[in-house]
């Protein structure tokens, strides 16, 4: 069976958009951010509101997108869908966000330096990623790859493009495998509960998939893709399950922008 997964990208700043509209603030600029902020439900505009600069624009950027895009499919507006983050293991609110009430949504969202995304299916659970090439060190691989993926990535500058610098080439294979790993932690529900350094998943050379699962149990069922932002950036999607999935990526900044337009003219009128 055939599962669709739409990944919609945005990016919470001015700088180093995802997408180019033109010289314009972005849509979580100080324009923007809150027609933003308007758009969530009081709990979320008061951990906003702990927040401050970079920290709060990803906040609002990444709950406004998911409320847009998930509005249509439930059939609500975006201030009225309810979410849940309690963690199922401590009772906290940092779990990972689901939806209050029958509608069968899956989603998973993630935040970078500069880039915010969601991924959204409407049949299994999905998990995404993405990581910014200039957050990353060699030292971020020692609590995250296998020893055997540690022993491929000291390879990795010997398969990079000719001209490409080795530490550029280091940092790109580990951001795939360290997206490709928080995609699937994602999409299992696992979290941080799964040490990352104890599955494995294929580098940087393969087709994205899961080779191991620690424990006496068999491994997910997981289906893997890469994703396609733009060249500072890294990002991975998994969906439980077997089969064709088909990745359709959308611009969330005209999204936005067109939602900061609307709230802004509503409040005005």
């Amino acid at each position: 069976m055939s599962v669709r997964c739409d990944v919609w990208w945005a990016t919470p700043s001015t700088t180093g958009r995802h997408h180019s509209h033109g010289p314009h603030d972005g849509p979580a600029g100080p324009a923007g951010l809150p027609a933003l902020t308007r758009l969530l439900e009081p709990a979320e505009r008061r951990r906003a509101a702990r927040l401050v600069g970079a920290a709060r624009a990803s906040f609002v950027t990444a709950r406004a997108l998911l409320r847009l895009v998930l509005a249509p499919a439930v059939g609500v507006a975006p201030h009225e869908l309810r979410l849940d983050t309690t963690c199922p293991r401590c009772g906290g609110d940092h779990g990972k966000p689901r939806l209050l009430g029958p509608a069968a949504v899956e989603f998973s969202l993630a935040h970078t330096a500069g880039q915010v995304v969601v991924a959204v299916s409407t049949g299994p659970p999905v998990g995404v990623d993405v990581e910014a090439l200039v957050r990353l060190t060699d030292q971020d691989g020692a609590g995250l790859l296998s020893t055997a993926e540690l022993g491929e990535l000291a390879e990795v500058a010997e398969v990079g493009e000719v001209g490409e610098l080795p530490a550029t080439a280091r940092r790109a294979a580990l951001a795939v495998w360290w997206t490709r790993k928080e995609a699937v932690l994602k999409a299992t529900g696992e979290g941080l509960a799964v040490p990352p350094e104890t599955i494995q998943v294929t580098g940087p050379t393969l087709p994205a998939a899961l080779l191991t699962w620690p424990g006496p149990a068999p491994p997910p069922v997981v289906t893997l893709a890469d994703l396609h932002p733009s060249p500072a950036f890294v990002a991975s999607v998994a969906v439980l399950g077997r089969g064709p999935l088909t990745v359709v990526e959308h611009d969330g900044d005209a999204l936005l922008w067109s939602s900061a337009g609307n709230v802004a003219h509503a409040r005005t009128a």
